[in-house]
């Protein structure tokens, strides 16, 4: 039908991201707050919205993970990602994203220039902290190397922050951390975009490379005595960084989880930067692995 936009792609949304994130949660939380998970039932809050340093913003969901705003629509809708794209299009070209601009005045607050501060006081590790990571078959070396640190007390811009007897800091100095409480499922993140665990650790040359997916893998990954780095979201690589490690490296496998999401990206990446990939099946991700299996598995690559 002639008149009717029948394939929308992203540059044809022009409205704020923060105004969508409005709009489809229904509500703007606080940066870095969390807030109950709008995509499962739970009774901890778990997710929250972060501002990465180009801009975008994105929800984490502790059990879910990370979503950009297209991903989020599909996910809540049930769409494919194209899908959720001409959804967004066509909600923001009716009365339904026309709302009185007042409602949104002050939205341009939780766009943040300055990162989130986040402080920690850390305290010595227990043996209950050796039984959590080594349920993933993760020691104190890699946990060390990895610059991964037990916490007592939390301070975000200034203000406490009471946390759960189980929490951790990932370092990545200058102030730049992710808070992290298996628990009670809480999740803070001052990182910008852009920043790999593992990066700084890596050799000049190597023959093989592990991009995956979460830092939890990575640790993993570097108990299997591979050489490894994780990205902030599970989403495109970078491309300047993608060519700089490929000049570095002889191979690249991509291990990103095993569902929806993962599986897309993987896709993406593959075609976009020519490199191998591989799922650990059954499961998503290989810390999920080594947890149900009890020991660390066998790969070859």
């Amino acid at each position: 039908m002639y008149g009717i936009k029948t394939s929308i792609k992203l540059e044809d949304i022009n409205v704020p991201e923060e105004k969508l994130w409005r709009y489809y949660l229904g509500f703007l939380p606080e940066q870095g707050r969390p807030f109950l998970s709008p995509l499962r039932k739970e009774s901890n809050p778990s997710a929250n919205l972060f501002c990465t340093q180009d801009g975008t913003i994105l929800l984490k969901d502790f059990a879910l993970g990370t979503f950009n705003i297209y991903q989020f629509v599909a996910k809540k809708y049930g769409l494919v990602f194209q899908d959720a794209v001409e959804k967004i299009y066509r909600d923001s070209t009716t009365d339904s994203l026309k709302l009185e601009e007042e409602i949104y005045e002050n939205l341009e607050k939780f766009v943040q220039k300055d990162p989130t501060k986040i402080q920690i006081e850390v305290r010595s590790w227990k043996d209950m902290d050796l039984e959590y990571w080594g349920q993933y078959k993760i020691t104190l070396p890699t946990l060390q190397f990895f610059k991964v640190l037990p916490i007592k007390a939390l301070w975000i811009n200034d203000k406490f922050v009471r946390v759960d007897y189980k929490t951790y800091s990932y370092e990545y100095g200058g102030g730049i951390r992710k808070i992290y409480s298996p628990d009670t499922k809480t999740f803070y993140n001052n990182i910008p975009a852009g920043v790999y665990a593992g990066y700084n650790t890596l050799p000049k040359r190597g023959k093989l490379l592990i991009i995956t997916a979460s830092q939890k893998d990575a640790m993993v990954w570097h108990e299997l005595g591979y050489i490894v780095i994780s990205p902030q979201t599970e989403g495109m690589l970078d491309g300047e960084l993608m060519i700089e490690l490929k000049n570095r490296f002889k191979r690249i496998v991509l291990n990103y989880d095993n569902d929806e999401a993962g599986i897309k990206y993987t896709q993406l990446n593959v075609k976009k930067y020519n490199i191998d990939y591989l799922f650990v099946s059954p499961y998503n991700e290989i810390s999920e692995y080594t947890k149900n299996k009890k020991e660390l598995p066998n790969l070859i690559l």
